[in-house]
């Protein structure tokens, strides 16, 4: 008696050419709507950031309204201390980015661009080390003009 097992071999390769396309479908899906899980995920987290001491709280007598009160006040509280904590070595460290290190790795750029043979190159053998530098300090002047709210001058000029 023989016993007729079929096509086990198409059907494996079936079982996961589908389990490849529902899962691309299941993150196309999610990705679609990404936004709303981030809402969502935020709102888990404030939500559990928030009850836990408040829960604490209630557990140790005090009043339901004012052991949320509390909770509140104490997370916007740790918040602005940690502000107060960070945000003048965060300003310190942009204006350290804006003044001395991005104007640096833009010249070493333009000294790298000018060293560079663009004739050696087949699809560049129209562009000159001067129409790179040119280029490079027209942008570099665009964006030094467009930062000046902030009163700091990112990016030096160039002469070609």
């Amino acid at each position: 008696m023989q016993q007729n097992l079929g096509n086990t071999g198409y059907s494996s390769i079936t079982r996961w050419v589908l389990i490849a396309v529902a899962t691309l479908a299941l993150m196309v899906a999610l990705w679609s709507i990404r936004g709303i899980l981030l809402l969502f995920l935020a709102s888990v987290i404030l939500v559990v950031m928030f009850s836990l001491p408040a829960r604490f709280l209630v557990r140790h007598g005090v009043n339901k309204r004012l052991a949320v009160v509390l909770s509140v006040l104490f997370f916007i509280g740790m918040s602005v201390f940690l502000a107060v904590l960070t945000l003048p070595e965060l300003i310190r460290q942009s204006y350290l980015l804006a003044t001395v290190i991005i104007p640096q790795g833009v010249q070493a750029l333009v000294d790298r661009l000018t060293e560079v043979n663009f004739q050696q190159i087949q699809f560049l053998q129209n562009i000159s080390s001067a129409d790179v530098v040119s280029l490079l300090t027209t942008s570099a002047e665009l964006i030094s003009s467009r930062s000046s709210f902030c009163r700091i001058s990112a990016l030096p000029t160039w002469s070609a």
